[in-house]
């Protein structure tokens, strides 16, 4: 194919948005939390997170985390 994007692109696409293992429903609080104390324990590292949180994508945990609701959900947490 002419102009194709290269494969490393396509791999991206399936494992954050196209891959069925994934969950894409709205974050829940139970979900959050999860997501609060594990980033405690490690950090942005979001590939070690995501091997925890196996049914998300680091993007999409990436993106929660850095999301205003998420900021506003977790104030309070310590």
């Amino acid at each position: 194919m002419k102009n194709a994007p290269p494969l490393s692109s396509f791999r991206e696409r399936y494992k954050n948005l196209l891959d069925p293992c994934l969950n894409t429903s709205p974050f829940t609080t139970a979900d959050d939390k999860k997501l609060f104390l594990l980033h405690k324990q490690h950090g942005s590292k979001w590939v070690k997170i995501s091997k925890v949180m196996t049914d998300r994508s680091e993007n999409s945990l990436k993106n929660r985390w850095n999301s205003k609701a998420f900021q506003k959900a977790s104030a309070g947490w310590k």
